[in-house]
């Protein structure tokens, strides 16, 4: 996948972008794609170009984001977030099963209400996933915005 196709408008009304995507096992390891490093190349080249684009890959998948935040929900499962954030593939996995017990008929299977949900957490969430507690520092340091003209 190749995420220079994410084209940034340079619309001056736009003034920064967050890309969050999955990470999907994409660590490097074994000399194997780097989603990180491609984030950052990203991040680099939009900064060039005098727009702003902040990136966090999510680890495995933004699922785990969703997930790390009902913790009491995820007991109630068994699973341990240990096993959540080494699982390779969660989306098919653990969360398959998260939201056949606590999704819904919605469009979406009750992703919406439940990141909502996640999210007035924000605290644990943050404690739990270390990389969106980089990125939230990120963004209150103004780290990556380009230089004012």
């Amino acid at each position: 996948m190749s995420f220079r196709a994410l084209v940034i408008p340079e619309d001056p009304t736009y003034n920064g972008y967050i890309l969050m995507p999955d990470r999907d096992g994409k660590s490097g390891a074994a000399g194997g794609e780097n989603r990180v490093e491609q984030i950052a190349a990203l991040e680099t080249h939009a900064r060039d170009g005098g727009r702003w684009l902040l990136g966090c890959a999510a680890i495995e998948e933004i699922e785990v984001w969703l997930m790390g935040g009902h913790p009491e929900k995820l007991g109630e499962l068994g699973i341990g977030w240990k096993d959540v954030r080494e699982e390779p593939k969660p989306s098919v996995g653990s969360f398959v099963r998260f939201l056949d017990r606590f999704g819904d008929q919605s469009v979406g299977r009750g992703r919406q209400k439940l990141m909502v949900e996640a999210c007035r957490s924000l605290r644990g969430l943050l404690d739990r996933c270390e990389e969106l507690k980089v990125l939230v520092g990120r963004l209150r340091a103004g780290d990556g915005r380009p230089p004012r003209a």
